[in-house]
C-alpha cells in the first residue's frame, strides 16, 4: 500500500513538473526556429521520399519476396 501512495504521489509530482517547463510561452518565430532546428528537411520532402519510395518498388520488383 506505501508503494502504491509513493509511486502516485512521486509521479504527480513529476507530471506537475514537466508541465510547469512545458508551459514557457514562445512567439511564434521562435518556435518556428526550434522546429526548424529539431526537424530533418531532407526526410520531409516529398521528392526524396517519392525517390525512396520508387527505389524500394524497384529492388523488390527485381528480386521477388517467396
Amino acid at each position: 500500500m506505501k508503494k502504491t501512495i509513493l509511486t502516485t504521489l512521486l509521479f504527480a509530482l513529476s507530471a506537475s513538473v514537466m508541465t510547469a517547463q512545458a508551459d514557457v510561452k514562445l512567439s511564434f518565430a521562435e518556435q518556428l526556429m526550434m522546429q526548424k532546428t529539431q526537424l530533418h528537411p531532407q526526410e520531409f520532402n516529398f521528392i526524396s521520399d517519392r525517390y525512396k519510395q520508387v527505389q524500394v518498388q524497384k529492388t523488390r520488383a527485381n528480386h521477388p519476396a517467396f
